[in-house]
């Protein structure tokens, strides 16, 4: 996987602190002129704790040709959430900001932000020699049940699959909705 990374990694290692030994599991969230990010990453610190460690990898991301507005809102979301992680992370899960701003336009988009931050997981469950490590995806729009870090976790040890996908809807109606 070094040669991977080496290759072909969009940036270079982006978080220096430590994982947990037990790390097992890594949500990654990417972030586009999102308000509700907060609200998200509540969402998944409810949730009832696995038995490894858990990371949550943030990627606020803009393009090099996004609106004033567009920065503006994703710094105030960067700062917010570097302040909510301050205050909410601990040994079982921890959460990590990453902004990368100003992303070439050529590139620029959900795909690569997700890239960055997948692979930001791969180099932390390298990092604890997590060989089988689970890499989630998740929106910054989303909200989960409190069930779904530990059914992720049973899913895999119960299962020989090396992937899946979860069903979801989002809301179509109510004061959830969003136009």
């Amino acid at each position: 996987m070094n040669t991977y990374l080496s290759k072909q990694a969009f940036l270079e290692k982006q978080i220096v602190i430590l994982s947990e030994r037990n790390l097992g599991i890594i949500v990654v969230i990417p972030c586009y002129n999102e308000t509700g990010l907060i609200r998200s990453l509540e969402s998944i610190k409810a949730c009832e704790l696995p038995k490894c460690s858990v990371e949550v990898i943030v990627v606020i991301n803009d393009s090099e040709i996004s609106s004033e507005e567009v920065f503006k809102t994703n710094q105030l979301a960067y700062q917010k959430a570097l302040d909510w992680s301050f205050s909410n992370s601990n040994k079982s899960m921890h959460f990590h900001i990453i902004y990368a701003s100003k992303l070439p336009k050529k590139h620029a988009g959900v795909g690569l932000a997700r890239k960055i931050g997948m692979d930001e997981a791969v180099r932390r469950f390298q990092s604890v020699g997590n060989k089988r490590g689970i890499i989630v995806c998740f929106d910054a729009d989303s909200l989960c049940f409190a069930n779904y870090l530990t059914e992720i976790e049973k899913h895999f040890k119960e299962t020989n699959s090396d992937a899946c996908s979860i069903y979801f809807e989002h809301f179509t109606k109510g004061l959830e909705y969003k136009k």
